[in-house]
């Protein structure tokens, strides 16, 4: 029996226990250098919570499948599977699927998991009534962290509190990472299957959705550390990141009210007249400017159609980034 089977076979049966109070869900791409120290993380925070650990590994070709091997055939419980490459998009709406705990823990394979941080955000979460919570990293990189280094973490007690308008946040400051938050599994209905057309900014495109039906709530602690320097990591590129933000805001409009359209377009215009001064100079023109800057004033008054203009915007960055576009989430 493969590796890959027997972890299929235990994690079924594994999985036939109906009494989870945590999934925790890798998704695997490329990270080899970083995999183990995560994976023993999150062992270490389900034994912790009692909870369920479910590896997918997205077709790496870095020597991960050997990393994931290793670690199911340590830990049998561990649901584990492997498959062609087919992007972080498909691979959530596929690992979600798997799990059975009352919270689900999205992990990236480069983040590994403060000891105790689980049980922090159900916490906050709990007390606050929210279907969403998260903390905030401790930044590292671009060299690995041994595994004593994150068992070793401690992390002061913060203070935490609801967001009076949660979709307001994600538009104009969302600061975390999937590592960082915990969703509470019944809501996850509202967010999925995830549009596939997609290929980064996935935490993005799951809370829209669920932050529509329950409220966020946060904790001014670290509940992960962030890996900061890696070359080949998608969140890097920086155009990406905005053009993404952009798309992922067009497909959830339905949900967003005329003040959270014209904060999100005001941001976009924003954002993009300032990545053009920095990054594309040779496109930086002065009628460039004025016509974002008009977007950008005509939206605080809510006067433009709002689709229209996003999509203007997100042009400015479809050039340079289709090679990415057309490959999903394969290294750029």
């Amino acid at each position: 029996m493969t590796t890959s089977a027997h972890a299929e076979k235990s994690g079924k049966a594994n999985r036939e226990n109906s009494s989870v109070p945590v999934s925790f869900l890798v998704t695997s791409y490329n990270k080899v250098a970083y995999l183990a120290t995560v994976l023993a993380s999150v062992w270490h925070e389900a034994q912790a919570n009692g909870g369920e650990v479910i590896v997918i590994d997205d077709g790496s070709t870095d020597g991960s499948e050997k990393v994931c091997a290793a670690f199911v055939e340590a830990h049998p419980a561990v649901h584990y599977s492997r498959r062609d490459n087919r992007g972080i998009y498909a691979t959530i709406n596929d690992i979600a699927t798997k799990a059975r705990g009352k919270w689900v823990r999205f992990c990236d394979s480069d983040d590994p998991l403060l000891p105790g941080s689980t049980r922090r955000l159900i916490e906050v979460a709990e007390k606050n009534g929210a279907g969403v919570a998260y903390g905030t990293a401790l930044p590292y990189g671009p060299n690995p962290l041994a595994e004593s280094q994150v068992a070793g973490a401690v992390s002061a007690p913060g203070a935490s509190a609801v967001h009076a308008d949660g979709t307001m946040y994600l538009i104009q400051g969302m600061n975390f990472t999937p590592s960082m938050s915990i969703y509470r599994r019944d809501l996850l209905k509202e967010a999925l299957p995830l549009p596939q057309d997609l290929v980064s900014c996935q935490d993005l495109a799951l809370l829209f959705p669920i932050i529509h039906h329950a409220s966020l709530a946060y904790v001014d602690e670290p509940v992960c550390f962030n890996l900061k320097g890696a070359r080949n990591q998608l969140s890097a590129n920086h155009a990406l990141t905005l053009h993404q933000t952009i798309r992922i805001t067009q497909h959830y409009a339905p949900l967003l009210s005329a003040e959270h359209k014209r904060a999100a377009l005001l941001k976009a215009a924003n954002r993009t007249r300032r990545w053009l001064r920095k990054a594309r100079p040779e496109l930086n023109s002065l009628g460039t400017q004025l016509r974002l800057l008009s977007i950008a004033t005509l939206a605080k008054l809510g006067a433009l159609d709002f689709n229209t203009k996003l999509e203007q915007i997100a042009e400015f960055y479809e050039h340079d980034l289709q090679p990415i576009l057309e490959q999903r989430a394969k290294p750029f």
